[in-house]
């Protein structure tokens, strides 16, 4: 996972950011899914708290999930 300094200039900023990421997709996704993801941050991530970046990720999480189990289901 690598955000970049233009994103977010300070270090302790991006760190924050990768750990709620990281606890965020733990908490969601099963292993069992088996997918590679990017996640792209924007400048705006900056103004969000921990507990609005957490809130977008799980929407996008599950969102994510439906989409790969709806997916594998029409093979």
């Amino acid at each position: 996972m690598v955000i970049g300094k233009k994103t977010t200039p300070l270090s302790v900023s991006r760190n924050r950011i990768k750990r709620v990421i990281r606890e965020s997709f733990r908490l969601e996704f099963d292993k069992a899914l088996g997918l590679d993801l990017v996640v792209v941050c924007r400048p705006a991530v900056n103004r969000s708290s921990v507990r609005e970046l957490s809130g977008t990720l799980a929407l996008l999480w599950r969102k994510l999930s439906q989409k790969v189990l709806d997916d594998t289901g029409n093979d």
